[in-house]
């Protein structure tokens, strides 16, 4: 069985430009990427059933063939998210093999929305 990686993402700042990125290796080799998909999903917690935003591959999410995930998102982006504390799993979809496309959960952990809008104040 294929345990998911754990990785805490750094705070996202509300109406600001956040980003991160990350090597993921498997067997201490970094991953090709290509023709995979990532979708990444930030909930309230691990059994909710309601998705707090969806960021994917071509979007929010660039894949590289050398195992570098790249997340980017706008000032707008982070502007719609409401402060709090939230937790993320990311899903890699495998590419059309001939057969149907399998997901698999490979990364999730916790990530914080926070707002300035106090600072200084």
């Amino acid at each position: 069985m294929l345990y998911p990686a754990h990785e805490n993402l750094p705070p996202i700042m509300r109406g600001y430009t956040w980003d991160h990125r990350f090597l993921f290796e498997v067997y201490g080799q970094p991953f090709n990427f290509t023709g995979y998909d990532l979708t990444i999903e930030v909930l309230e917690n691990f059994d909710s059933t309601t998705t707090i935003t969806r960021w994917t591959t071509g979007n929010e999410i660039t894949l590289t063939d050398y195992g570098l995930i790249k997340i980017e998102l706008s000032p707008t982006q982070t502007r719609n998210l409401l402060e709090g504390s939230y937790v993320w799993v990311a899903s890699l979809t495998t590419p059309d093999f001939g057969g149907p496309r399998q997901t698999y959960p490979i990364i999730c952990g916790k990530v914080k929305v926070v707002t300035c809008d106090k600072v200084g104040s």
